[in-house]
């Protein structure tokens, strides 16, 4: 399974407010999904929570790190939360195996 990130936030809460808000979801998110059971299908909370943070640290531009960080914030509870992180692994990897 992959490596959590780092607990403490990469952002400034006033330089970068849609990434720091976006990165503490992705916390609340990983931390509820620790004590949770896999789900009968898809991927756990952990695991779509971890799909969330990379993409929003390792975003190739500034301008998609907002994008993503906006599609976070956008989700009002936390299994919206991982239907987004989901619906990314699916994409990635259809993207990757496909060759779309």
């Amino acid at each position: 399974m992959s490596e959590p990130l780092l607990e403490k936030n990469p952002f400034n809460a006033k330089l970068q407010q849609a990434e720091f808000k976006a990165y503490c979801r992705y916390w609340e998110l990983e931390a509820r999904g620790s004590s949770e059971p896999p789900p009968k299908i898809g991927v756990t909370k952990q695991v779509a929570a971890r799909i969330l943070g990379y993409m929003l640290i390792y975003a190739l531009s500034r301008k998609g790190r907002i994008a993503i960080a906006e599609d976070i914030s956008d989700c009002e509870t936390n299994d919206r939360l991982c239907e987004l992180g989901s619906m990314f692994k699916d994409f990635i990897l259809l993207r990757r195996f496909n060759d779309i």
